[in-house]
């Protein structure tokens, strides 16, 4: 009787073991796993700080364009009324900054998109991976 007792104690001991082995393992697994979601976050960063001063910059031409353009339809009603000439010009620099702002708006949204959301991945790959290996 006192070996069935002995045997199931060290089973129980060896039971034991392993599941704080298990433990540690998985306290390390998920620690890794914040570290690579950390690390392509902070990839991931400077890709939209740079789509945002794209857009910022976009925002800013668009802007004085829409000023230009207005002014370039003040000077066309004043053409109709003095006989000036002054309006092409500020018609063909409207156009051109409008012009601007479009690519850069389109360039900057094309990248933004790219990092946003700024989601981690590879780490979700990664916890996907492990966990189906555990089911397994």
């Amino acid at each position: 009787m006192s070996a069935v007792i002995d045997d199931a104690t060290r089973s129980g001991e060896a039971f034991i073991d392993a599941v704080e082995r298990v433990a540690d393992h998985s306290v390390h697994i998920v620690q890794d796993e914040l570290t690579l979601a950390r690390i392509e976050m902070v990839e991931k960063l400077p890709i939209l700080a740079g789509g945002l001063t794209k857009a910022i910059i976009g925002l800013a031409a668009t802007l004085t364009g829409l000023l230009l353009g207005s002014f370039a339809l003040a000077f066309l009603l004043a053409d109709y009324v003095f006989g000036d000439h002054l309006w092409p010009g500020f018609a063909l620099l409207a156009v051109a900054l409008l012009g601007a702002a479009f690519l850069l708006t389109r360039r900057a949204w094309s990248e933004s998109k790219e990092a946003l959301p700024p989601v981690p991945t590879e780490a979700i790959d990664q916890a996907r991976k492990l966990r189906d290996d555990v089911r397994r």
